[in-house]
């Protein structure tokens, strides 16, 4: 069992920083350059931001459940998230999507 279906490496504004195959193979489109949030549904954006604050301040991962806006439907998704303590990748992020969705 995996811990997660893929990664994605964000640079300080949550933008994909690292092109990523798999990634880009779920979501239906190079990831590269557009940011997380924006494929977050609007009311999980704010607990999203203050993941990534907690994981920067407290320098330890956070998980957090979230739901996927993908191709007209919802997907609810596990992340785990850490600050890389640089500045490119400045974030890393392991996807793991509930099946069923």
């Amino acid at each position: 069992e995996r811990l997660c279906d893929f990664v994605l490496s964000l640079g300080e504004g949550l933008e994909v920083c690292v092109d990523d195959c798999t990634a880009n193979g779920f979501f239906g489109r190079s990831m590269l350059g557009r940011c997380l949030t924006s494929e977050v549904v609007e009311s999980d954006r704010l607990r999203l931001a203050l993941a990534f604050q907690q994981a920067s301040e407290s320098r330890i991962p956070q998980c957090l459940q979230v739901t996927l806006q993908e191709h007209g439907r919802n997907l609810e998704a596990r992340l785990l998230l850490t600050d890389t303590g640089g500045s490119q990748p400045k974030y890393i992020v392991g996807l793991s999507v509930e099946s069923g969705g």
